[in-house]
């Protein structure tokens, strides 16, 4: 409640005081397995965690929008009436909220009326838990909530996806999104990104707990080769169906008949494909192992996710190597691999719960001895999605 309350007394410096303040929040993502193949048809297993973006909204009769962030301080407005005459810049913070009313005034909702809107948050930038869906997404809960929109889950969702892909020129995957609108306490979700199907998987956090190491590079979908890794899996299903199928998604392709045609392929799609199809393989046996309670098994397909992601897919650094191979020489450790888009970020660890002090002492000490400074370390409780806080 500390943040909500400071950002309260923030909104009201910047707004001036309103008795029709609503406050909401969405959470970031871990992703346990299933990395880069929710825009290749495949399943992942993702889990909203507590570590979310805050906004405090009020009502406003300057016929605008106006954002505002505590982490960035200036306040940014665009005029209902004039929706593009102000344009942010992509890399700019409030591309977001922007890009969502744009959106919604295209779509037509009915955006009568002016709305201020101020952001808190304590989910780490740049760390690959998507703050970006969770901005995004807290502000389309918002105001469908105080518009009286009924939107069900998956739609919220795309919508999402719609305002990075058009907004932010990223080409992601529905993923993140589903993740942080669909969150429940203590599951993940196992979702089937052809059709939107899911179903919650219980992780139980006597057991094992999911730490989060901060490998202090910057993640960034747009400045990496994500639309480039995304772009050679497209190449890749329009070559292969030029050998007799009539696919949509890699994961819709059997080992086996990628085996038999993968020389239409140059090398480096050959690499994604297989991550691709092997990845969806793996993270369809986790769940099972997980629903088993076989911890042991679950965790050797994590660390072969990560060595997938780092030869087949490309996307790893040395850094997270390192700390991938670091992590597996640790009493307790189950499986450890790099999570989310790649090219920075954390590494997500599969730890018994009672290895984890030990295991984020020992972990801080091998990287401040490696790489001369701290690292950053999260114990991610796995938590509700995309909601309004009733104070």
């Amino acid at each position: 409640m500390e943040t909500i309350d400071k950002l309260i007394e923030a909104h009201s410096g910047k707004f001036g005081p309103s008795g029709k303040l609503r406050v909401f929040a969405c959470p970031g993502r871990i992703n346990l397995i299933g990395e880069h193949i929710d825009y290749n048809g495949g399943h992942v297993l993702p889990a909203a965690v507590d570590k979310s973006i805050y906004l405090v909204i009020t009502p406003n009769d300057r016929k605008s929008f106006r954002f505002f962030s505590t982490a960035f301080g200036n306040v940014n407005e665009i005029s209902i009436n004039d929706l593009y005459k102000t344009s942010p810049a992509n890399n700019n913070w409030w591309i977001y909220p922007a890009g969502v009313i744009r959106t919604l005034a295209e779509d037509e909702w009915p955006l009568e009326h002016g709305y201020d809107m101020s952001f808190a948050s304590t989910i780490p930038v740049g760390s690959g838990m998507s703050s970006s869906a969770a901005l995004t997404e807290v502000v389309v809960f918002a105001l469908s909530t105080l518009l009286k929109i009924h939107l069900t889950l998956p739609h919220m969702a795309a919508l999402g996806q719609r305002i990075e892909t058009e907004f932010a020129g990223v080409s992601c995957g529905i993923m993140d999104q589903f993740a942080v609108v669909t969150g429940k306490r203590n599951c993940a979700v196992m979702l089937n990104t052809k059709n939107l199907e899911y179903e919650y998987v219980k992780v139980d956090s006597n057991v094992v707990h999911w730490i989060l190491v901060n490998s202090m590079v910057k993640h960034s979908l747009k400045d990496s080769g994500y639309n480039e890794r995304r772009s050679d899996c497209e190449t890749s299903v329009e070559k292969l169906n030029k050998c007799g199928f009539n696919r949509k998604y890699i994961c819709d392709f059997t080992m086996e008949e990628f085996e038999k045609n993968k020389e239409v392929l140059i090398e480096r799609e050959q690499k994604r494909v297989y991550h691709a199809i092997t990845e969806e393989s793996r993270t369809v046996q986790f769940e099972k192992l997980m629903k088993r309670g076989d911890y042991e098994s679950a965790g050797k397909l994590l660390t072969g996710s990560h060595e997938s992601l780092r030869d087949n897919y490309e996307v790893s650094i040395p850094e997270l190597d390192k700390m991938v191979e670091w992590a597996m020489s640790i009493e307790g450790v189950l499986g450890s691999r790099m999570m989310g888009g790649g090219f920075g970020g954390c590494t997500i660890n599969m730890v018994k719960k009672e290895n984890v002090s030990a295991f984020k002492e020992i972990i801080s000490d091998k990287f401040r001895k490696e790489f001369r400074k701290e690292t950053e370390i999260y114990d991610c409780v796995i938590g509700d999605g995309v909601r309004e806080i009733i104070l």
